[in-house]
């Protein structure tokens, strides 16, 4: 017996609730095979950060009336999608801008789930990134952007910041509290991390494999140095950006192609007539007409 889930205006299904493997079916969004992978990979990136597990995308089949994607989500079963309905209904009745930031957040959060095992510095940068980008949205000060983004963490991350094993060989000697100053260092430290990363190409240090190896938060070699791991830091992450979420008021009511459509919205001049519906390549519209005027060099930065 087929099962099925309507998130918006995509249905999941399967034969199976216990299998991983699952179709996604939606409407025809626009007329471009990007149009129609770039929205799915918007549901899947949403479902993947609200299950913490990691939805894929095999390949698109163009049906009658629709477009079909097979699917599976990465250790987990359909069953794991059928659960976040909720949190997905949620998420369309938040604020507009919250809306919007969310989707970016989860679609960095699935990429870097999704290249995690091929380049470990991208993937820890893309999880900074994704509560970052929420965070600036959601708080409103003049605080710095990591200001921001460790404000966030530590308002939605209130407890569970580090688990038993996590810290397993922690000893704490000084004032009381040290806990919670010691998780936001290591924010601080995770932010650095990415910045070294995206503007000097300096890979995340190999100490920060080593605690994911031995399942803790961090390592310190001199007692000073924090290296956070990854798998912690995609925990917290998760936690804040889920609890963010759980915590927002409803307001008003949300759609996908609310944040897709500006996306993919653009004038092309046309070669020929072109009718409603129809699929739309190179050979309908000029992808490179440029005015008379662009290249003057005082255009240059335009």
């Amino acid at each position: 017996m087929v099962s099925s889930v309507k998130l918006d205006d995509c249905t999941f299904l399967s034969e199976d609730t216990s299998s991983a493997n699952f179709k996604m079916e939606k409407p025809f969004f626009g007329i471009t095979i990007e149009n129609e992978l770039f929205e799915a990979n918007v549901y899947a990136s949403i479902v993947s950060l609200l299950m913490n597990k990691l939805v894929r995308i095999d390949r698109l089949e163009k049906g009658d009336n629709a477009a079909v994607f097979q699917s599976h989500v990465e250790n987990g079963r359909f069953s794991d999608i059928v659960n976040i309905e909720s949190k997905f209904n949620k998420l369309l009745c938040i604020k507009p801008s919250c809306f919007h930031a969310f989707i970016k957040s989860a679609q960095a959060f699935s990429d870097s789930v999704a290249i995690a095992q091929y380049s470990y510095s991208a993937s820890f940068a893309l999880l900074v990134y994704a509560v970052e980008s929420m965070a600036n949205t959601a708080i409103v000060s003049t605080s710095s952007k990591r200001e921001k983004m460790i404000r966030f963490f530590c308002g939605n991350v209130n407890r569970d910041q580090f688990l038993k094993n996590e810290i397993r060989q922690l000893e704490f000697s000084g004032r009381t509290g040290n806990e919670r100053l010691l998780f936001q260092k290591l924010l601080h430290r995770s932010y650095r991390l990415r910045c070294n990363y995206v503007h000097e190409a300096e890979a995340i240090p190999i100490l920060s494999q080593v605690a994911d190896r031995l399942s803790m938060a961090f390592i310190s070699n001199d007692q000073k140095k924090l290296f956070p791991g990854y798998v912690w830091l995609r925990r917290i992450s998760y936690s804040a950006l889920s609890n963010f979420l759980d915590n927002q008021p409803d307001v008003g009511r949300n759609r996908i192609r609310d944040y897709v459509e500006p996306l993919f919205t653009g004038k092309f001049k046309a070669k020929t007539a072109i009718s409603k519906g129809q699929w739309i390549t190179e050979e309908h519209v000029y992808l490179q007409k440029l005015s008379d005027d662009f290249l003057r060099k005082e255009n240059l930065n335009a």
